[in-house]
């Protein structure tokens, strides 16, 4: 089964096409059809005077959006036959001679790249966005909840450590302990022991306290939404310097 993968014009007749005091516009368009065939379409136009570098600009991005539109909304054989029997060269002499007057438009060629392109398959663009803002929002949280649970193992660690350091002490000490001497040594070093203990306990409960502080304001302060006044505003009570970019000011309020 013979499969229609495009035509292109021979470039004889288009150089004829082309002569002085005329301009000519080309582009290149690769676009995805309603059956999923993604092909790519070259059109070219050319004026009847020559033209400004800005209407050649305008005229183009026309001829692009139409080619497009088209494309997304109908089959791959339907754009063959609108490339063929000049319904789209129609379109887009209709749209670009309000730019300006054309003497001609033409498909010079039409390129079949890949068939079996499915669009309506997986997350769109917006979808993609949203989801990463999610998962952004969500980072905060997790971080503060893996910081305090690595924490709290850290600090059973050592606490763990000094008990049995304590342990030993008493151990040696209490061997041959008959004096009044040897006692007062043991029940000190029981004491010192649960005072650090104690101490580790607090400082461990200190830090994590501050780091959910920061964790928590670094989610709840959007920098890059602020205005350069706000920032250089925040640079002022923070005692920073106030110049260079918005860029540079964040950098300088996050130190």
């Amino acid at each position: 089964m013979t499969e229609y993968i495009g035509h292109e014009l021979l470039k004889d007749h288009i150089r004829r096409q082309v002569r002085r005091d005329r301009g000519k516009i080309d582009d290149t368009i690769d676009m995805v059809t309603k059956d999923g065939y993604y092909i790519r379409v070259k059109p070219m136009m050319i004026s009847r005077n020559r033209i400004k570098a800005s209407q050649k600009q305008e005229m183009r991005a026309q001829a692009r959006d139409i080619i497009i539109k088209f494309g997304a909304t109908n089959t791959w054989v339907e754009m063959q036959k609108a490339s063929l029997d000049g319904t789209l060269e129609t379109q887009i002499r209709e749209a670009v001679s309000k730019i300006q007057p054309v003497r001609d438009v033409m498909i010079r060629r039409t390129q079949l790249i890949q068939s079996g392109v499915e669009v309506s398959d997986g997350p769109t663009l917006e979808e993609i966005i949203s989801q990463e803002e999610e998962d952004k929002k969500a980072e905060p949280s997790e971080q503060e909840g893996d910081l305090a649970e690595t924490m709290a193992e850290a600090v059973e660690d050592v606490v763990d450590e000094i008990k049995e350091a304590a342990t030993e002490v008493v151990g040696e000490l209490k061997i041959g302990s008959g004096t009044t001497a040897v006692d007062a040594a043991v029940e000190g070093a029981i004491e010192v022991a649960e005072e650090v203990v104690e101490a580790v306990k607090e400082v461990a409960e200190a830090v994590k306290e501050e780091v959910s502080e920061v964790i928590g304001g670094d989610s709840d302060t959007d920098y890059n939404s602020m205005t350069v006044a706000e920032l250089k505003a925040l640079l002022k009570e923070a005692g920073k310097p106030v110049s260079g970019k918005k860029a540079e000011l964040i950098e300088r309020l996050k130190e």
